[in-house]
């Protein structure tokens, strides 16, 4: 049973390593709940301006307006 999407923006700088923990606490929610998310991925900040060109590009926006949820990870490497 899907409960609701997520969109997942990892961020720069310790925003990764801060994400990678917060889907280990939504994999156990799945696991001990018997519920499941719909998890997408996307790049904000630094390092989607290193793949995209610019901070915020038009396809996170457009994925952003689709998903229950955002979970945004710090932004601003060094």
């Amino acid at each position: 049973m899907t409960v609701g999407s997520l969109l997942i923006l990892p961020g720069d700088g310790i925003g990764p390593e801060v994400m990678n923990e917060v889907c280990r606490i939504i994999q156990w929610f799945e696991q001990k709940l018997n519920i499941r998310f719909e998890t997408r991925f996307d790049l904000v900040g630094g390092s989607a301006y290193d793949e995209y060109g610019k901070p915020l590009a038009d396809k996170t926006l457009t994925t952003a307006n689709e998903v229950d949820a955002i979970l945004l990870g710090a932004v601003g490497g060094p």
